[in-house]
């Protein structure tokens, strides 16, 4: 196993618009780096508004729905196999096992 396998961990935060999800997300992230300075943290935000890169002073790179339709593009122009990269055996045959128990 891994290093990166025993030590990753996801969180999420899920719920109706306007609880707070975006300040929580931020909060969270920024707690975690000072936390843990030698680790990767990675933080999704699905909402198109980027509200969570605003609340940390990121600038965005890609958004999950310019990924979609990076991938709906490559799909529709006849690449449907380049659109979607397959996973390597080793962590589908893993996952195959772990939806068994």
């Amino acid at each position: 196993m891994c290093s990166m396998e025993k030590n990753t961990k996801i969180i999420a935060l899920a719920g109706k618009g306007g609880v707070g999800k975006t300040s929580l997300s931020a909060l969270t992230v920024r707690l975690l780096a000072e936390r843990h300075p030698g680790s990767r943290i990675l933080a999704i935000d699905a909402d198109p508004a980027v509200g969570l890169a605003t609340a940390l002073g990121v600038e965005v790179s890609a958004t999950v729905d310019g990924i979609r339709k990076a991938f709906v593009q490559t799909a529709e122009a006849g690449f449907a196999a380049a659109a979607v990269e397959p996973l390597p055996d080793k962590l589908y045959d893993r996952r195959k096992r772990q939806r068994k128990l």
